[in-house]
């Protein structure tokens, strides 16, 4: 199955699933932040949509949920450079002067239903539907992030936050789930620590290299660690030769 057809499928699900839920959750959801081709240079992995109710208004002001009820579910046409919102900016920004990177990279959250943060997820979808509901949607969008991976096939991954690392890594659902999905990254190289960060890592998922960042909106993160980050990406990009 091609990417782009892959991509109009989950799409399709993951409305069906969110408008299925009762009561429903009312921030929404968000599958795509660009295009879906297949061996993009690199694929970013994000926790989830950030904002709430008023994020949700935009999306339906602007269309989207008019698309999908009329079965439109094409992934997004505009690329992830034209992104405005503040981890757009902060990918931008770790990327440097790689436009065509940015531009070419396929963007999608490891949680597709939006909340403010992961926490008021945790809190909000066991409060409307209880522990064992909350558990079955973050599989069923676990199991599309591994679909993406074998369907993308891109040429390196990058993980932002640790939260979105711990849930790539968790359980047997996990893409990043050490042996079962081939990865290297529990035992990875160490990239670097400073003041109270926790260690990021670099490793493999089977043979695609993994850079793994902290969170670039939620951290707080000085202009000097700032740049030693994207020193350490550039490095990184370079070593495994991607442009």
């Amino acid at each position: 199955m091609g990417a782009d057809r892959w991509a109009r499928r989950t799409n399709r699900e993951t409305f069906a699933l969110w408008k299925g839920l009762r009561p429903g959750w009312v921030p929404g959801f968000k599958v795509f932040y660009s295009p879906v081709s297949s061996r993009p240079p690199i694929m970013v992995l994000t926790l989830n949509p950030g904002s709430s109710v008023k994020n949700f208004r935009r999306d339906k002001k602007d269309g989207l949920y008019r698309r999908l009820r009329r079965g439109d579910f094409s992934p997004p046409r505009a690329s992830y450079a034209e992104h405005g919102s503040r981890m757009a900016r902060g990918i931008r920004c770790l990327m440097g002067c790689r436009p065509r990177l940015v531009d070419r990279a396929v963007v999608m959250p490891v949680l597709f239903f939006r909340s403010e943060d992961y926490r008021g997820w945790r809190r909000g979808s066991r409060k409307k539907y209880g522990p064992q509901k909350r558990r079955e949607l973050e599989a069923f969008c676990l199991c599309k992030v591994c679909e993406a991976l074998e369907v993308v096939r891109p040429r390196a991954i990058l993980v932002v936050g640790n939260r979105t690392l711990r849930l790539l890594e968790g359980g047997d659902l996990g893409p990043l789930a050490g042996k079962r999905a081939g990865s290297t990254l529990a035992g990875g190289q160490k990239l670097w620590q400073a003041g109270s960060w926790k260690i990021r890592r670099a490793g493999r998922q089977g043979r695609v290299p993994v850079f793994c960042s902290i969170h670039l909106t939620g951290a707080r993160v000085s202009g000097r660690d700032a740049e030693a980050l994207g020193r350490r990406f550039g490095r990184f990009l370079r070593k495994n030769g991607i442009r």
